[in-house]
């Protein structure tokens, strides 16, 4: 009896470990062995994917001429801050329409004469740099028009007032349009009250490549401000009138 009870254990035990039991068991664990790897392949994919975003916007330390050291990101060399467009905008029309004496020249009596005798003020030619060579000297010469005599004899000065600039919208790759509504107030001797000329105007600007100085220690002060001008990497190509509604 006892051996038959012994042989009846050990066969109970033998059914409780054959094949047939252990195949869930085996099928449990090729479960978990092909989800743990499926995760790594997950995370593998997950660094490669991060590794190239930083490699795209690959970090650098950059030294300028000062000596300073910036961190630098690679950017779209056609890319320009919305802040910059506005700002660059409202400088260049700010330089091309104040006018007074000390703007002219270091003789008062004089200004910057253009080929056909009229004359501008040292700021208003420095700033038409800011132009496409396509239109600068046009534009300069109706500026001319606009500058009173007495702006160089020092009895006549102007104001630039900005009532609106948009927000740049892209039309193109690297290329903004830009609306400009303004008031120039020029005072005389003779209208010291003010006369008012509306500037309204629509404005493309265009990224370029930056411009800079090859030889700062020997620049002149009129390179200097050219320089500065350029060295945005921004250029108005195109300036047409803005008809406003009432």
């Amino acid at each position: 009896m006892l051996n038959n009870n012994h042989l009846d254990i050990n066969s109970t035990k033998q059914s409780r470990f054959d094949r047939s039991n252990l195949q869930p068991i085996f099928i449990l664990y090729s479960g978990v062995i092909s989800t743990v790897a499926l995760l790594t392949s997950f995370l593998i994919l997950g660094n490669t994917w991060r590794l190239t975003k930083i490699s795209q916007n690959q970090l650098a330390l950059v030294q300028l001429l000062d000596g300073k050291s910036i961190i630098a990101y690679k950017a779209d060399p056609y890319e320009r801050d919305p802040v910059l467009i506005k700002n660059y905008i409202k400088n260049v029309f700010g330089l091309l329409f104040t006018w007074n004496q000390k703007l002219a020249t270091n003789d008062t009596n004089k200004g910057i004469a253009l080929s056909d005798g009229s004359q501008v003020t040292v700021s208003s030619w420095e700033a038409s740099f800011a132009i496409s060579e396509s239109f600068r000297t046009t534009f300069l010469k109706a500026i001319a028009e606009l500058t009173p005599d007495d702006v160089f004899r020092g009895k006549a000065q102007s104001v630039l007032t900005f009532q609106y600039i948009s927000e740049p919208t892209v039309i193109d790759r690297g290329k903004w349009e830009l609306n400009l509504v303004a008031n120039l107030l020029i005072i005389t001797s003779s209208h010291p009250e003010g006369i008012r000329i509306p500037v309204n105007k629509i404005i493309i600007v265009e990224a370029i490549d930056i411009t800079t100085d090859p030889m700062p220690s020997d620049t002149s002060p009129i390179q200097k401000a050219i320089y500065n001008v350029k060295q945005n990497g921004l250029q108005i190509s195109e300036i047409r009138d803005l008809e406003l509604t009432e």
